[in-house]
């Protein structure tokens, strides 16, 4: 990435005016993006999760066949955005057709999907769903492996910090934006540890529906016990084959 030169501060809230060299498409990095209150009680949702750990949590099995899950996710509901409201509104206006596509910010669900990446796993090039109209990809705890972004013949690593995000849009899909504009990213986790992120994704009216519903029975637990459901995420390959069976 690089080299951090410019910052603008709101409280303690750090955004990082730099952008990462021969990345196209619009992007805003942030430092402290959780407060020092909301800070300990994600950490407390991890510690819940690193209790229960163990190397069998990566293994299913399945009609007596084993299969290695990618790690596990856990979704709190609803967070309060307003200290995020300027770093949107900068994506709004400065993604080419996030207006036009995604409308009025207003009209988002938003929810905090903590994720453990299994040891030695990486996640293939993708742009995301369509149900994600804005993402903020915060890294958490000390060691990692940021996301790796690509625009046209560039690719580049956002360097890993403890509560640091990338922040970005989506895009329509169905239009004509020239491939360097559009979100291609990765990530990757090469150690034996797992790799910890808070993803902060806003939902579009047309897709909340839907979304609760995959996510029924974490919204029910988050609603009734106001902590996350740890969830199995099963590798593409795998679902591929368990859909067969």
């Amino acid at each position: 990435m690089s080299e951090i030169k410019e910052y603008h501060v709101s409280d303690d809230l750090v955004v990082i005016k730099t952008k990462i060299e021969g990345i196209k498409w619009h992007h805003v990095l942030t430092d402290n993006t959780f407060d020092k209150n909301e800070s300990e009680i994600i950490s407390s949702y991890f510690k819940e999760y690193d209790e229960l750990y163990s190397e069998e949590n990566y293994i299913r099995t399945t009609a007596g066949k084993e299969y290695k899950l990618a790690g596990f996710s856990g979704i709190t509901f609803f967070p309060n955005t307003l200290r995020w409201t300027n770093i949107i509104q900068d994506i709004l206006d400065n993604t080419h057709g996030a207006k036009k596509f995604y409308g009025n910010a207003n009209d988002y669900v938003v929810t905090l999907e903590l994720s453990i990446t299994a040891p030695n796993f990486n996640y293939k090039w993708h742009t995301d769903v369509a149900r994600k109209a804005f993402t903020g990809v915060c890294y958490w705890g000390d060691k990692g492996e940021g996301t790796i972004l690509h625009s046209k013949d560039t690719n580049k690593i956002v360097n890993w910090k403890h509560n640091r995000a990338l922040w970005f849009s989506n895009y329509d899909h169905n239009s004509n934006i020239d491939k360097e504009l559009q979100p291609w990213h990765k990530y990757e986790n090469n150690s034996d540890n797992a790799r910890k992120t808070v993803n902060i994704n806003f939902t579009p009216q047309n897709h909340v529906h839907k979304f609760l519903n995959q996510k029924k029975e974490q919204l029910e637990y988050w609603l009734k016990n106001k902590r996350p459901l740890w969830v199995p995420m099963f590798r593409g390959d795998t679902l591929s084959e368990i859909k067969k069976l």
